[in-house]
């Protein structure tokens, strides 16, 4: 049952990176659905593995809503951080 719960989550975040991906959702936003998933997960692993990659991202966040827009690098950090949460969801979707 645990596990049904998880990979609901785990796609939900998924649909979320989408719909920023396309336009349909700010990063802000996206940040918040993240945390709130993860808070829902409740599951160490996760926790410890998404934690590093989200501060990255709220860092870039505070400098997008600051200054309204990101620099080339920050961007392809931006795309890293994503990528690398993507590439948890997989590792814990089973």
């Amino acid at each position: 049952m645990r596990a049904n719960y998880l990979n609901r989550q785990l796609h939900l975040m998924a649909n979320f990176i989408s719909s920023y991906e396309i336009g349909l959702m700010d990063l802000n936003t996206l940040l918040q659905q993240i945390v709130a998933l993860t808070a829902a997960i409740d599951l160490d692993a996760w926790g410890q593995a998404i934690d590093p990659i989200m501060l990255d991202l709220e860092q870039l966040n505070t400098l997008c809503l600051e200054r309204k827009f990101l620099s080339d690098e920050e961007r392809d950090a931006l795309r890293h951080g994503i990528d690398n949460i993507n590439a948890l969801i997989a590792s814990f979707d089973k």
